[in-house]
């Protein structure tokens, strides 16, 4: 009996198997692919819109204005306010990173100021909460202290389209039960939206950024993690309990 028969038998089965699941795994990868390519106008502009979960502007105590995008945010508070939409005053936040620019720049607030200013708006309506902020997180906390401080006052939060469905869960994160008083009002960007943000450089990088930025936000502070953690559990555990059942009906070496 040739005893290295059996052995290069096994060998030669498992690297059949081996090349086959290879060559499966590689057409599921094509054909997911060919398939995204092909269908990349439905589900890039659904992927976009999901992000926007703003709100029909509310009669409201306030506007608060998240920063960035000064180039389109202000102006949208500023026709909400002009509309009767806000019955007090419109909150800015500080933003701790203004105080690294040069002294011969203007900082990203006072522009603010400067363009409500411009558009009409009285200097004494426009207010900015204290506390220095680089996230939106601290731009929530600084609005739960003020909101805290007006135990009954309802707020619009203006905020770039984009942006609102991950503003809308950091805050009712941070204020719980006081977010109910928050409404979001979707600002639009120039020259890309929901429909065409994967063809313009620029709005492919702010898309891309803010779908990280969710995903993290999920993972770090949200159920994402815990589901991640579940699936990477049941997966080992297929993988071992695979492993051991492959052992024990593995045929066992003859000894002549």
């Amino acid at each position: 009996m040739n005893r290295g028969a059996p052995s290069r038998w096994l060998s030669a089965c498992l690297r059949r198997r081996g090349l086959r699941r290879t060559f499966v795994i590689a057409a599921a990868g094509a054909a997911i692919c060919f398939t995204s390519y092909f269908t990349s106008g439905l589900w890039l502009p659904a992927a976009g819109r999901w992000l926007d979960v703003g709100e029909t502007p509310q009669p409201s105590d306030y506007c608060l204005v998240l920063s960035g995008d000064y180039e389109s945010r202000p102006f949208a508070a500023a026709a909400i306010y002009r509309k009767g939409f806000v019955r007090s005053q419109i909150w800015l936040t500080h933003a701790a990173m203004a105080d690294t620019l040069p002294s011969d720049s203007e900082d990203s607030t006072n522009r603010a100021k400067r363009i409500f200013t411009a558009l009409g708006i009285p200097p004494e309506r426009v207010v900015e909460l204290p506390g220095d902020c680089v996230s939106t997180f601290d731009e929530a906390g600084v609005l739960a202290r003020a909101m805290a401080e007006h135990p009954t006052a309802t707020v619009n939060v203006v905020t770039s389209n984009y942006h609102t469905r991950r503003a809308r869960w950091i805050i009712h994160q941070v204020l719980g039960p006081s977010a109910d008083r928050v409404r979001y009002v979707s600002v639009p960007t120039d020259y890309f939206d929901a429909g065409c943000w994967w063809k313009v450089e620029n709005g492919f990088t702010t898309y891309l950024k803010e779908f990280s930025k969710t995903a993290f936000y999920l993972l770090r502070y949200g159920w994402g993690g815990v589901w991640i953690a579940l699936i990477v559990a049941a997966t080992t555990a297929l993988w071992l309990a695979r492993r051991m059942r492959r052992r024990n009906t593995a045929p066992a070496n003859v000894i002549q």
